[in-house]
């Protein structure tokens, strides 16, 4: 099955149809773009995604600008929005015909039961366009989703910067140049600092950022960012929405961001911080409210991982605990912290993935390594161990990695020894190319050395 690049929130992939033949890369894919804009680039040569929120556009034009005028052979601009989400479709329609004049320009809606969009140079049968794929929430299931290596710290960090800094950077003319590129031509881009810390090098992103503390819990940041977007002016028309639902909608990435992705303390602490504050006012609790408080408060004082424990006695007490104040809204918040914490539990399991993939292609870079210095080399060597040892690095390494580099070059170095000449040429100036634009390793260094062959090519 081909994998799909997965684009978060903020940014950017672009593929090459040699992306499906050298990678089994097939398509682009992003979700989740509530009140955002997506806009599907279609070249003859290229197809990029942009996710674009409101950041994006205030801060990123002069990039976005150059990334759609980038692509080559560019035929259409689609501009993809959820049903009735105007806000910033309307700059952003205006923005793109400023300087598009040649291309069609085309506006498309998505449905309220869709999820998300799927770009690839493959034709399909759809009402959105011939190459984008709505995607509902059992579609996504069937795609093989890759993921940047650094996506949840850049996706937590743009999350926040949505009312955190926005006043800072305005009223300072700040405006950092990020690269807006998760995955162009060989693989996963680098991102800035820009992109992975929140900004507190001015005074007024900085007072922002010290409402906030390491270790409160999900109720306070949410009055925390309250508090923020009321002292900001632009805080208002940042997204769409009331000031709660705008905090709310951010809360569980500052959550991450200041706990270290820690989902299975973050879960605790909130569940605790409940319990420990609730008020039960004139309602007094019932026996079975007293006893369920009572088993949680056991379980949060131990330092492992507890959430299957709380959901156990959570779903005893729902059965069998009389109605009361106290159970309903407690139900309320566990449906919440519950969610979160599954969630978290996802994105650490694709970050465990990646990290898997990146051993996985240390082990396949040393046994091209061994093959190399066989005497043997010639008919020891697998060609299919050159295809996968590139595809995992692809998926797993930044290009800034010396090991993606290294593996062209070594990979070159096998086809030269066959008399497949032209590819070990190829591959040899790909892995000179990332070196050099990417990587502060010494070459000399970091890739195996091969002085007859360098020399010859």
């Amino acid at each position: 099955m081909n994998k799909t690049i997965f684009v978060p929130q903020g940014y950017c992939a672009k593929i090459t149809p040699n992306c499906e033949i050298d990678y089994d890369i097939g398509g682009l894919y992003t979700d989740n773009f509530t009140t955002s804009n997506i806009v599907a680039l279609i070249g003859r040569a290229e197809i990029a995604l942009i996710y674009i929120d409101y950041p994006t556009l205030a801060f990123d034009k002069n990039r976005l600008k150059a990334i759609i005028k980038g692509i080559k052979g560019l035929e259409e601009v689609v501009i993809i929005s959820n049903e009735n989400k105007t806000v910033i479709k309307k700059q952003l329609v205006e923005f793109i015909g400023s300087f598009v004049k040649r291309a069609k320009i085309l506006v498309k809606e998505v449905e309220k039961e869709y999820i998300g969009v799927y770009l690839s140079f493959e034709k399909q049968n759809n009402n959105l366009h011939p190459n984008i794929k709505k995607i509902s929430t059992e579609d996504k299931v069937s795609l093989d989703l890759i993921h940047h290596p650094q996506e949840h710290r850049l996706l937590a960090v743009q999350k926040i910067g949505q009312v955190i800094g926005i006043y800072g950077k305005a009223i300072n003319r700040n405006f950092p140049q990020r690269n807006l590129f998760i995955f162009k031509t060989y693989g996963w881009e680098p991102i800035s600092k820009e992109g992975l810390e929140i900004d507190i090098s001015n005074e007024h992103t900085a007072n922002e950022m010290n409402e906030f503390k390491k270790g409160a819990s999900y109720f306070e940041i949410i009055n925390s960012l309250i508090r923020v977007i009321e002292n900001t002016p632009v805080g208002s028309t940042i997204l769409e929405g009331s000031r709660g639902g705008i905090a709310d909608g951010i809360a569980r990435y500052m959550e991450d961001y200041l706990n270290n992705f820690k989902y299975a303390s973050i879960f605790k602490r909130n569940i605790e911080y409940f319990i420990n504050n609730y008020n039960h006012r004139n309602n007094l609790p019932l026996k079975s409210d007293k006893e369920f408080i009572n088993s949680v408060k056991q379980l949060v004082s131990q330092e492992e991982d507890i959430f299957e424990e709380i959901k156990l006695i959570y779903d005893k007490y729902m059965l069998t605990a009389s109605t009361s104040r106290f159970k309903d809204n407690f139900s309320k918040v566990y449906e919440v912290f519950a969610d979160h914490y599954e969630e978290r539990k996802k994105v650490d399991i694709i970050r465990k993935q990646c990290l898997e993939r990146q051993r996985e292609s240390i082990r396949l870079s040393e046994e091209i390594i061994k093959i190399i210095e066989s005497p043997e080399a010639k008919s020891l060597i697998d060609l299919n161990l050159t295809w996968e040892a590139i595809k995992v690095c692809t998926y797993s390494h930044l290009l800034s990695s010396s090991i993606l580099a290294n593996q062209y070059y070594n990979c070159s170095i096998l086809y030269d020894r066959i008399g497949m000449h032209d590819i070990a040429e190829i591959y040899y100036n790909i892995s000179i190319e990332i070196r050099e634009k990417y990587s502060k390793s010494n070459l000399t260094a970091d890739i195996y050395k091969n002085k007859e062959y360098t020399q010859r090519v």
